[in-house]
């Protein structure tokens, strides 16, 4: 049997929000609600990945192939853009904060092997351990 959250999400989620506003606990999809709320967790965590690869990516291809100044104002826009959308995600979300760490070092490689890729520069020209620090990258200064 299909159900109004398989069917029609939307639906579903309105439906959920008026019960819960209601009081009327014994009608909710406690099941699928909980899904969802993890589910937003996890979308954060992945936003902040990608934002964190986006500028990494961007940083090496400035630092190695510094020949390519046509496209090094794209780059450096969208290292400050990575930067800025880092910055709203651990904002509004200040428990990521701490994984910061092991998204940083978890996502370099990464980076380092789609630069290899995109500028089709050997993957040996970029460091396997990356050469900025996390404060060096998002530019936090001593005291912020």
């Amino acid at each position: 049997m299909t159900t109004l959250y398989e069917k029609d999400f939307c639906a579903w989620s309105t439906e959920q929000s008026e019960l819960i506003r209601k009081g009327n606990f014994g009608h909710i999809d406690i099941e699928n609600i909980a899904e969802e709320i993890e589910s937003l967790g996890k979308s954060y965590r992945r936003a902040l990945r990608s934002q964190f690869r986006r500028l990494l990516l961007h940083m090496l291809k400035l630092r190695y192939q510094p020949e390519m100044q046509m496209d090094s104002n794209s780059w450096q826009r969208s290292v400050n853009q990575a930067r800025g959308d880092i910055e709203d995600i651990i904002r509004y979300n200040p428990s990521l904060k701490n994984m910061i760490s092991d998204i940083f070092t978890e996502v370099y490689e990464r980076a380092r092997a789609d630069a290899s890729f995109e500028t089709c520069l050997d993957m040996r020209v970029f460091p396997k351990e990356c050469p900025w620090t996390i404060d060096e990258i998002l530019e936090i200064k001593e005291g912020e």
